[in-house]
């Protein structure tokens, strides 16, 4: 029952939220080596966990996971569990998250109502993409990077009131991670379900069971995204932190992750486990490199054991649930 929990929660994502919130609670000034530092880090395994899970039982409910010959093996999908009881658990879930988070804002030394404006958007935000935009609207990636935005800045604003420029560039570079990972990567692993609205598909991409090929419009949409993160990352790096070390770790970084968007966005025979495996490493890329050339900015220490913990979690999450490291079985 427990591991079935876990692969409606994609549990092993939660390594994503705990770098945002733990990343801009660093940012903010706050030390992950203390109570409230844990306290964060729960926070944010709970709000993914919750958020996830329900956006897994509307997908269900609403028939489109049922429809997807990938996701059989899912417990929504072959009968292990009652839809109703887990569509239940994940609204009481949010409503004791959001608990939480009143509670942590309300003993922070930050600004708390910039803080749980922050929360109440990402609420809404994530509830709006469950239940609407998500399989449905082609803009799906509005509300959902808006969502993981605004739960960043909610871990920022627990402790600090300032609104510093190098916190809204950092916001702005999770926005175009989030839009990338939902509206490229995302539809990329998606594209064989026709059900499912796809802008990719729009914009002339196609799939079959042996090729697969993004077309022009497509892959110069894909680019543009990926391209306008990687210049905000370069600004950030030169900007705040211009010693050699800040420079060869952006180089090292843009490269990894525009080689991974190549690997993933390129014409190819169709071969989704690799494509999971090139998006899953993308992701991680993307993610990781916003604290790696923030350490002048952050404590070098703090940064490294949430890098470390952080990818830890993903891969024991991803062992645990899919017997796998890198490569979930979504």
């Amino acid at each position: 029952m427990l591991r079935d929990w876990l692969r409606i929660a994609r549990s092993q994502t939660a390594a994503a939220v705990i770098m945002l919130c733990g990343m801009f609670y660093l940012i903010g000034g706050g030390s992950l080596f203390s109570v409230y530092g844990l306290l964060v880090v729960v926070f944010s395994i709970l709000a993914h966990d919750f958020s996830f899970a329900h956006n897994s039982i509307v997908d269900a409910l609403t028939g489109y996971d049922l429809k997807d010959k990938f996701k059989k093996h899912f417990p929504l999908c072959n009968g292990n569990v009652n839809p109703h009881l887990v569509l239940k658990a994940t609204h009481l879930g949010m409503f004791t998250v959001t608990v939480f988070a009143i509670a942590l804002a309300w003993i922070s030394p930050g600004n708390k109502f910039y803080a749980m404006s922050c929360y109440a958007v990402f609420i809404v935000c994530g509830f709006w993409y469950n239940e609407w935009t998500s399989k449905i609207a082609t803009w799906d990636f509005v509300p959902i990077s808006i969502c993981f935005t605004a739960l960043s800045l909610y871990a920022y604003f627990l402790v600090s009131s300032a609104v510093s420029t190098v916190v809204v560039l950092a916001a702005a570079y999770i926005f175009f991670v989030e839009w990338y990972e939902i509206s490229v990567s995302g539809e990329i692993k998606e594209l064989e379900i026709e059900d499912e609205v796809s802008l990719l598909r729009n914009l002339g991409a196609r799939c079959t069971v042996t090729h697969f090929n993004l077309g022009a419009k497509a892959c110069l949409y894909a680019w543009l995204v990926k391209l306008t993160g990687v210049v905000l990352l370069g600004i950030i790096a030169f900007v705040y932190n211009t010693s050699i070390i800040s420079t060869m770790t952006f180089i090292v970084m843009a490269f990894a992750m525009v080689y991974f968007a190549w690997k993933l966005t390129r014409k190819q025979k169709r071969d989704r486990n690799k494509s999971i495996r090139y998006m899953a490493a993308e992701e991680i890329i993307s993610i990781f490199a916003l604290p790696l050339i923030l350490i002048p900015i952050i404590d070098t220490l703090q940064a490294l054991v949430l890098i470390f913990f952080s990818l830890f979690y993903f891969c024991f999450m991803n062992f645990l649930n899919w017997k796998s490291i890198l490569r979930p079985q979504v």
